[in-house]
């Protein structure tokens, strides 16, 4: 797998770095600030949602300051993921204090598949020695300075070492796709500097349509397939394509456990089994013997977590008293 990537996606594997954790949005905004001040050459800053607020405006202070500094600071973010977060000449204030900034796809008023189409990295480099990347974007939810729908929970990884290198060269192939700057990117590695204490092999990559490769589909239908006793998912967004469910009928995946479908909001939280289900897909993945699929709450407000405890009470009381479950979906 880990030649796969270096040859298709072009993403090879590193020693010589370190990876550490970030539980939420709050606990790594400091570090990151740390390290935007501590920029030195570059600094490449892609995101799905940057709204202003306290977290961006930490983060926009540093980059104008290091900009007139001289440092080269380019900023992607998606058009429909911060359309009602930044003022409309936010690219034109950023291009005067030397930012060179990307919308990727501006939202235009015309009904198009292409709208759809949209960039949810959440990525910066710095120096090509420093990377982040994760759930967390760049509006005060994600920190929770600001909770429109209860606590917000998002992870992030912070790396150092050789393995930015790859975010470094994710970041410039999408920005020389839209905004032709450079070919050779020898000039953005880093120099030689110590080492950090390495966490083993690191490999980070991405995927794309411009690579015309499935590479993720790939690298997830691979790990499910090698897997020997459990494979654990952490993520929002859970597709089931052609793929899984070939792997799961003929038993390359033994198992899957889902907590997201797509199709679900008709369904959960109350008794639908009188109902015709509509939905194929759902009903193929109900009558699998190796898949278990549950509900997911998307926001952990007081309210979902009284509907959650209240129905969760009510199926073991009546499973206990004769064995049913009244929010089973059959």
């Amino acid at each position: 797998m880990s030649r796969y990537l270096a040859r298709y996606g072009r993403y090879p594997a590193w020693k010589n770095t370190a990876a550490q954790y970030f539980a939420c949005g709050e606990a790594m905004y400091p570090q990151l600030l740390q390290d935007l001040e501590r920029a030195e050459h570059t600094i490449f800053v892609e995101y799905f949602i940057v709204h202003t607020g306290k977290m961006w405006d930490g983060v926009e202070a540093i980059l104008r300051r290091k900009a007139a500094q001289g440092v080269d600071v380019r900023l992607i973010y998606d058009d429909f993921g911060s359309l009602l977060g930044l003022p409309t000449d936010f690219v034109v204030r950023m291009e005067r204090a030397h930012i060179r900034c990307i919308p990727f796809n501006p939202v235009v008023p015309v009904l198009s598949l292409v709208m759809n189409h949209r960039d949810h990295r959440k990525i910066v480099v710095i120096d090509g020695r420093i990377a982040y990347t994760g759930g967390v974007n760049l509006a005060d939810e994600y920190i929770n300075a600001e909770q429109r729908f209860g606590y917000w929970k998002d992870a992030a990884l912070r790396i150092e070492g050789d393995a930015a290198w790859n975010f470094t060269v994710m970041f410039l192939n999408f920005w020389n796709a839209f905004r032709l700057s450079e070919t050779d990117y020898s000039a953005f590695r880093p120099q030689h500097s110590a080492h950090p204490v390495q966490d083993g092999i690191v490999q980070p990559y991405a995927d794309s349509p411009l690579d015309e490769e499935p590479v993720a589909e790939t690298v997830y239908l691979n790990l499910l397939a090698r897997a020997e006793q459990y494979v654990y998912i952490y993520t929002p967004y859970l597709a089931v394509g052609e793929e899984m469910l070939d792997a799961l009928k003929n038993g390359k995946i033994a198992g899957a456990g889902l907590d997201v479908y797509e199709e679900e909001t008709e369904f959960f939280f109350e008794d639908r089994s009188e109902m015709v289900k509509r939905d194929t897909l759902l009903s193929l993945l109900v009558s699998m013997p190796n898949v278990v699929l549950t509900s997911h709450q998307a926001f952990l407000t007081n309210e979902a977590l009284h509907n959650i405890a209240q129905v969760t009470l009510e199926n073991l009381d009546a499973y206990f008293q004769d064995g049913t479950i009244l929010n089973q979906v059959q």
